[in-house]
């Protein structure tokens, strides 16, 4: 190289659109390095003088004022090495925003692999100067950026985008799986009783077609799970009653629609289903939010560990409102939360990190327990995209079904034992959806 080229910096000509920099930082600090040191590197330019590599030092320069910046012709050198030159300038002193430093390595890659098409990763890596794993994730996440991912092009830093990346192939590959594992099931599910009607037919029919399309099914989910041999889910929402007696509790909507048994039998009769038969519609690679009483922490938290992972810190609802069950008015507080478990087999990774508690007053509908449809949405954002198929036993007011919807699952099912309660879901879902085309 020939380091007595010595030129005015306003003669050089940069094109600041075609940099793989797109923000300059550090340049006070430059400048006051190269006013007592000198300029340490030459930058490099073409025979017309373009900027290739260098452009912190010709602005700092620049901004000197008083003094010539040394150059290199760019004329002998291999494209992808100037491409390589500038990216390694640029990481090594101060880094790229971290979507540039990634679109870079994708460029740098790109370009080798077009020259040679054995060219490979762990030869990026190397020519690079980085690790083949550190290659592979920019590489995994530029590649996200270009496609347009908005949660990856949203993330605050690369750590998190990466993150985001990972997970998305994760589920991606699980859901692959399962796919191809229900590929060899029949190509009809079992009809859940005889005499099945014919809208429960054409419901389960539907449920493998490709189409994102669910319905609320009349039907008693122990019976149920007993039998099905149909797709598999991957997300399953439990809100079995919590066997405390809110049949005789004056909270929500009960007079107005009518009630439902709440025993601990039934709570415990409808975990043992859960659990019992998990296999026969529980995908290996799953997560679980199971609603439950505080009155049965212990106990609900050692039997859902034999199945699943459970997570020890609880979903928390807060009922900001203020209403909530008042066991005793004179020795005890009024119970204005709602927990649930947050609990995953295999090692399904979440969509996003949500916060754990989030407030809502309660929803006065046609279910005497209703989860609000914005609490669960909370939730779900944590849980639920397009390789979501969600499962939610005893739907009551349909609004876990909605909330799956609106957060983009493929595919999604809602059991009802009781027949005015699925019919008022099912009726509510088909508004949704029609709202949702709109």
């Amino acid at each position: 190289m020939d380091w007595s080229i010595e030129l005015p910096p306003a003669q050089i000509k940069n094109n600041r659109t075609a940099r793989q920099r797109k923000e300059l930082t550090g340049i006070d600090e430059l400048a006051e390095s190269i006013q007592r040191r000198g300029q340490l590197q030459p930058i490099v330019i073409t025979r017309n003088l373009l900027l290739i590599a260098g452009e912190r030092r010709l602005t700092a320069i620049h901004q000197l004022g008083d003094r010539k910046v040394r150059c290199v012709y760019s004329d002998e050198m291999d494209p992808g090495e100037l491409q390589a030159l500038e990216f390694e300038e640029n990481s090594k002193r101060i880094d790229l925003n971290w979507k540039d430093n990634c679109d870079a390595i994708l460029s740098y890659h790109e370009y080798k692999l077009g020259q040679d098409p054995d060219w490979t990763q762990a030869r990026t890596a190397k020519s690079l100067g980085l690790s083949d794993s550190e290659i592979g994730q920019r590489l995994a996440v530029a590649r996200e950026l270009r496609s347009g991912n908005t949660m990856v092009a949203e993330a605050p830093k690369f750590s998190t985008a990466k993150g985001i990346v990972q997970r998305q192939t994760e589920r991606k590959e699980a859901s692959q799986t399962a796919s191809l594992l229900a590929m060899a099931l029949p190509t009809k599910p079992v009809i859940v009783r005889e005499g099945a009607s014919a809208a429960e037919s054409s419901a389960l029919d539907a449920l493998e077609s490709d189409q994102s399309t669910g319905y609320i099914l009349n039907e008693d989910f122990a019976y149920w799970a007993e039998h099905y041999t149909g797709p598999k889910f991957n997300l399953i929402h439990c809100d079995f009653p919590y066997g405390v007696g809110m049949d005789k509790s004056d909270q929500g909507s009960g007079d107005s629609y009518g009630t439902y048994e709440d025993t601990p039998e039934i709570y415990w009769s409808l975990v043992d289903a859960l659990l019992n038969h998990l296999d026969n519609f529980c995908d290996e690679s799953a997560h679980l939010i199971f609603w439950y009483s505080m009155d049965y922490h212990a106990e609900t938290f050692a039997r859902l560990s034999s199945k699943f992972k459970v997570n020890p810190f609880p979903l928390i609802w807060v009922k900001t409102d203020n209403s909530g069950i008042l066991p005793d008015a004179n020795r005890g507080p009024r119970r204005t939360y709602e927990t649930a478990f947050f609990a995953s087999r295999g090692d399904r990774k979440i969509v996003r990190a949500v916060s754990n508690h989030v407030g809502s007053p309660i929803q006065r509908g046609k279910h005497m327990s209703e989860k609000p449809q914005s609490v669960l949405g909370h939730f779900f954002r944590m849980v639920v995209d397009e390789h979501s198929a969600v499962l939610d036993p005893t739907a009551g007011s349909g609004s876990a079904i909605r909330a799956a919807v609106t957060a983009g699952a493929s595919r999604f099912l809602g059991l009802e034992l009781n027949t005015e309660f699925a019919n008022h879901a099912d009726e509510a879902l088909a508004a949704h959806l029609k709202e949702l085309k709109k």
